[in-house]
């Protein structure tokens, strides 16, 4: 009976298959439908994988196929490579070819965005060398065409999460990419943060600094590169001085919203009171941006108290006529 129950079972999944593998490629239903359609078939169909990957691969590949669609069958071929269910060859060429739908330049970037994504998952299960080749040439920015900075990020998030999991095997390669300027200053400060976060925080935060002071690129990457210094934590004097200049500057090139980070970053870093302090000086500049300045109370309202009587009894004071003036 537990027999005839468990093939009786695995008949049904069968059934089951092959009724998503036809919804997935029937042009006659609708989008959202093949989209649940592609997610499940990297759940599913598991007992017939080659079929399912091919599908897939089809539907990635179809340029008269809705973009989500694509994006949905993308990450299922991670789903795929991730369950272990093709044969050895199969999984290394899925593996193989991940990597090279990746730095297709006629893809969609949503569609590679997705693949990268699906690489982040499969290195942190088998960091092959193709695999770490691939994310890194993506993170630099190498390949066919132009590679769009979203699918950067998308390289580095991987990369940042293979290091952080204690990964050593490329340790000069990342540092190098750390302190490469010719390497978008965002990618490079997701890696920063992964290496400080388990070594040299002293050097990661010293990298992090520069390119938040670093006037020859972009205002959201030094912001970036604020964000990832608060996060990591890590402070000493020259640190607090240099956040605290940004704070205060009136250079034109340095954005309010750099401001509210660098304040934030103080908090972040320890210097709760003085953090506060520029958050207040920030809110009471009626110049500045209202959507920076509702940040900025937002970001007060989330600190909590600072220990210094004077300057928690101001942040209350400015809370309080904030949500009066919000309730009207």
């Amino acid at each position: 009976f537990i027999a005839s129950s468990a093939a009786s079972d695995v008949y049904k999944r069968q059934l089951a298959a092959q009724a998503v593998l036809a919804l997935l490629g029937n042009p006659e239903i609708d989008t959202l439908s093949r989209i649940y359609a592609a997610q499940l078939v990297g759940r599913l169909c598991t007992e017939d994988a080659a079929a399912a990957t091919e599908a897939l691969w089809e539907r990635v590949n179809d340029g008269e196929e809705h973009v989500h669609v694509r994006q949905a069958a993308a990450t299922a071929l991670g789903y795929m490579a991730q369950a272990g269910v093709l044969a050895d060859d199969a999984q290394d060429a899925l593996w193989q070819d991940l990597v090279d739908g990746a730095q297709n330049a006629d893809l969609p970037i949503d569609v590679r965005v997705a693949i990268t994504e699906s690489l982040d998952a499969l290195v942190l299960i088998d960091a092959q060398e193709s695999m770490v080749d691939g994310l890194v040439a993506l993170a630099r920015g190498e390949g066919e065409g132009k590679v769009s900075f979203s699918v950067q990020m998308a390289a580095a998030r991987g990369l940042a999460a293979l290091v952080a999991s204690g990964w050593h095997d490329r340790d000069d390669q990342m540092w190098e990419m750390a302190r490469d300027q010719e390497i978008d200053e965002s990618v490079r400060a997701a890696i920063v943060e992964a290496l400080g976060g388990r070594g040299d925080r002293q050097e990661a935060a010293k990298i992090l600094l520069e390119i938040a002071q670093n006037m020859s690129i972009t205002p959201p990457g030094r912001r970036d590169g604020l964000d990832a210094l608060g996060r990591l934590g890590y402070a000493d004097e020259s640190i607090v001085e240099a956040l605290s200049g940004i704070c205060e500057t009136h250079e034109r090139k340095v954005k309010d919203f750099e401001r509210l980070a660098a304040a934030k970053t103080l908090a972040d870093i320890g210097q709760v009171d003085v953090g506060l302090q520029y958050l207040l000086m920030l809110i009471a500049d009626k110049s500045i941006y209202r959507t920076t300045r509702n940040d900025a109370l937002a970001l007060l309202g989330e600190m909590g108290m600072s220990g210094d009587e004077d300057l928690d009894n101001a942040s209350i004071a400015v809370l309080q006529v904030w949500v009066t003036a919000v309730s009207y």
